[in-house]
């Protein structure tokens, strides 16, 4: 998996840098969220808590994709997943 960064932003008012990635995955299926969070924080050169993937598109016909990235100041910024809850629990 080749992993180019395309532009970046620095955001020091919600402490954050927010980049955008272009994805070459030659030879293999579209990478699960926790292998690029993985591969993007050797490229980053950060730890993988303080890394936030905001969106992630795959290019129709080509192994190749898009994705939006936050890294975070600390990992206790990085916002935590909503969990829906279940029709019962709502009651």
């Amino acid at each position: 998996m080749k992993i180019a960064v395309e532009n970046k932003k620095a955001n020091p008012v919600l402490r954050r840098d927010e980049i955008l990635v272009s994805i070459d995955y030659q030879g293999g299926p579209t990478p699960s969220i926790a292998s690029l969070r993985t591969e993007l924080a050797k490229v980053l050169g950060v730890t993988e808590d303080r890394i936030e993937i905001a969106k992630l598109l795959s290019a129709t016909g080509r192994p190749a994709g898009t994705a939006w990235v936050r890294v975070w100041e600390t990992a206790e910024l990085v916002p935590k997943p909503k969990v829906k809850k279940k029709a019962e629990e709502k009651k």
